[in-house]
């Protein structure tokens, strides 16, 4: 799907400097309504996952990982405004790692190449097992962050069960303006940010396209009798 949504949104992106004033209007809260929707998506998903976890302490449920990120800030005015909200910023292109609830792995996450009026960000990771107080390098992977990974579709599954997915939760400026209303181009870097989510799945979790079908439903549904 994300291919086909992306495809989707650079049509709006491309409407939306048309010359007729009103038609770029429209292709604008075109494409707001169409991300807004993608959100809505992601949060729902991100729900579902974490509905079913009844300890948060547990190892074998779901675990949600926030990562907030923006560009270095030499600006003390914005630094101050950091430290009264006291969110732990992260910079761009800054190596951050994250250790799975159960220990057993751990994340080299990497941001950057920020397009803001896109809203898309290439992200590079490598996974690690831990093995005897060891990291063991199992995979790495590179790929542009947008509104169109959803967890239940674009997620990595290692080999003993572990299965994590990294999506958009948030991009805005520390003045207000959010995913609704867009980042103006207007809106100086320092104070621009993007939260990302690395969503560690419950345990047993099974995608639906890796459970087994069954035929006699599939059937039934065609109207073929049981």
């Amino acid at each position: 799907m994300k291919p086909l949504l992306n495809h989707v949104d650079a049509r709006l992106a491309q409407e939306s400097l048309d010359h007729d004033q009103s038609k770029a209007a429209q292709a604008r809260l075109a494409r707001l309504s169409f991300r807004s929707i993608a959100r809505t998506v992601i949060s729902r998903q991100t729900a579902m996952l974490t509905r079913s976890s009844t300890d948060a302490q547990s190892e074998d449920n779901a675990r949600i990982e926030r990562i907030d990120l923006g560009p270095a800030v030499d600006d003390a005015a914005v630094l101050r405004q950091i430290q009264v909200d006291g969110a732990m910023v992260h910079k761009f292109s800054e190596p951050i790692e994250v250790m799975s609830g159960s220990g057993r792995h751990k994340l080299y996450l990497q941001v950057d190449r920020q397009n803001w009026n896109d809203e898309t960000f290439h992200v590079a990771v490598r996974i690690c097992a831990i093995k005897d107080r060891r990291e063991v390098p199992l995979a790495d992977s590179d790929f542009e962050l947008s509104w169109f990974d959803f967890p239940l579709t674009d997620n990595t599954l290692l080999a003993d069960g572990t299965r994590f997915a990294i999506v958009l939760d948030q991009v805005y400026d520390t003045n207000g303006r959010f995913n609704d209303a867009h980042v103006e181009n207007a809106v100086p870097d320092a104070t621009r940010r993007a939260r990302v989510n690395i969503i560690w799945f419950p345990k047993d979790y099974i995608a639906a396209r890796e459970r087994p079908t069954n035929y006699r439903e599939f059937r039934r549904s065609l109207g073929l009798g049981s």
